[in-house]
């Protein structure tokens, strides 16, 4: 008996060809222990992703993006997972971003699709600043802290870890202005405004190309017109946190899938070529084995 390498072609994986390349994935691929190495995307890698469209995924076709289903996006970041899993992980912080930036269009129809279409029309970036020390993994707090100004707020304070943040043009974010009336809020701005500096904090082999670093903020001058959605102090803010996380988990979820799915596939290899030399057979081929391979690949199909 030989086990079959395709076992994990199904719809899942399958439905998206028209969303990513194999080119894009093989070249995702070949620069992976570069970028592990280096502690940084490789220029090559990003380019790829732009040619796909990739950052424009889940926006409408009507404001320039390709208009992919939550499914759909899940099954690229496990496509990339299996290619480059630190990458995938890195990206998935782009992909809860712009999830965010389309469940608050869908829900308020504002002029939040003139960031959507940015977005899209111009292959920007987008790194999640939503952790912080002390929060233990909550998005409806912040402890970066928002003054009122004449046109917008002051805002100080750090976010780590920040996946994706150098190679990053736009950082979504949520701060906190502690008035009367204000309370918090989720703005996008550039990476690159005054104030801010991005520390290297990252250094995990396998997770460098994440890009995991450390955002500071230092009198940030952040305008109204970045703020894109805002809550009242003691109203019910959780619709677009709720949403948000559950992009979040989604396309995590499928970050994991792609990493098993390339684990199994590497088992499979192995125990396919490994011989036992007194039986004169392949590992494949014993009974133990192939009881022991099927369970872990009826987890897998149950896990997709």
């Amino acid at each position: 008996m030989k086990f079959d390498s395709n076992f994990h072609n199904t719809s899942f994986f399958l439905e998206i060809s028209n969303l990513i390349s194999e080119n894009c994935l093989e070249l995702i691929s070949n620069y992976a222990a570069k970028s592990d190495s280096s502690g940084k995307v490789h220029p090559a890698v990003i380019e790829a992703l732009k040619v796909n469209n990739y950052f424009g995924l889940p926006i409408p076709v009507e404001y320039g993006g390709s208009g992919a289903s939550f499914l759909e996006c899940c099954s690229v970041q496990a496509k990339i997972s299996y290619n480059d899993p630190a990458l995938a992980i890195g990206l998935t912080m782009h992909m809860f971003s712009a999830g965010i930036l389309l469940e608050n269009w869908r829900l308020y129809k504002d002029l939040s699709w003139v960031l959507m279409e940015a977005v899209a029309s111009q292959n920007r970036i987008i790194s999640s600043a939503f952790a912080e020390p002390s929060l233990a993994g909550s998005l409806l707090r912040s402890n970066c802290m928002a003054t009122k100004t004449n046109g917008g707020y002051i805002v100080n304070g750090i976010k780590t870890p920040v996946s994706i943040l150098k190679m990053s043009e736009l950082i979504c974010m949520q701060i906190d202005c502690r008035t009367e009336n204000d309370g918090l809020m989720v703005a996008l701005i550039p990476n690159n405004i005054e104030g801010i500096t991005i520390k290297s904090t990252w250094d995990t082999m396998g997770m460098r190309s994440s890009e995991s670093d450390t955002l500071i903020m230092n009198n940030c001058f952040i305008s109204d017109d970045l703020i894109f959605h805002r809550t009242i102090r003691g109203s019910d803010s959780g619709n677009i946190f709720s949403a948000g996380l559950c992009w979040f988990t989604g396309c995590s979820v499928s970050v994991y899938i792609g990493g098993i799915r390339k684990l199994i596939d590497e088992m499979l290899s192995i125990v396919s070529n490994s011989k036992v030399s007194h039986l004169d057979k392949n590992r494949s081929e014993l009974p133990t084995f192939q009881s022991e391979i099927g369970l872990i690949i009826s987890k897998y199909y149950a896990l997709e």
